[in-house]
């Protein structure tokens, strides 16, 4: 009945038989392929989550708000990886804490009511991806975020830490009209690696001592 009304339509405003069915069957196409890559989206998005909820403390204290899980598959929420991961060993070094493994340092920072939440649950830092497409992915993806820091803490004055400059930039702003409590106040926390680690750790410090 919707192909029909779709047709329709096209031949009222003009078009041809031809060019209306063909039209429709582009329409169909892409909202399949559309349908089938949200769904996709989603099913990483639950895979990430069920990493991360298996770490997520009964009272959350804070909460690090940063873009995406990795494409290098270094997920911080990963048991399995290595403690010399560059997220994981920044915030351990962060919060004074020496880990003898992932597993050890995840409950530690469960423990003390710490959670990190991603903007995007799917990997957007491929090289390939220009600045505006990840960003555009941050915002595409916001109302996901609002409804996951929700769930996680009703208190809005649970404060939030942002890590990385676009997800400084694109949020704190957005996330305080929400009413959230956005520790950052116009500190730029970069991301702890690429010759940025010194400068996430003065940075995140000065950020967090604020708690």
């Amino acid at each position: 009945m919707a192909r029909e009304k779709i047709i329709k339509k096209l031949l009222d405003d003009g078009h041809s038989t031809d060019e209306a069915e063909k039209i429709t069957d582009e329409l169909y196409m892409w909202a399949g392929l559309i349908t089938d890559h949200l769904q996709d989206q989603l099913k990483t998005r639950k895979s990430y989550l069920e990493y991360r909820n298996k770490y997520k403390p009964e009272n959350i204290q804070a909460i690090f708000v940063l873009e995406s899980p990795p494409k290098s598959g270094k997920y911080f929420y990963n048991h399995k990886g290595d403690v010399s991961e560059p997220l994981f060993k920044a915030i351990m070094k962060l919060i004074g804490f020496e880990p003898k493994d992932k597993e050890s340092g995840l409950q530690e920072f469960k423990r003390r009511g710490l959670i990190i939440v991603d903007a995007v649950y799917s990997p957007i830092n491929y090289p390939e991806n220009k600045q505006k497409w990840r960003d555009d992915k941050i915002l595409e993806w916001y109302p996901m975020l609002v409804k996951d820091l929700k769930y996680l803490v009703g208190d809005k004055n649970t404060p939030l830490t942002l890590i990385k400059a676009n997800v400084c930039r694109l949020l704190e702003t957005k996330l305080k009209k929400n009413g959230f409590n956005v520790l950052n106040n116009g500190v730029i926390i970069p991301f702890p690696s690429t010759g940025q680690q010194n400068v996430f750790a003065r940075k995140a410090a000065e950020v967090f001592k604020g708690m």
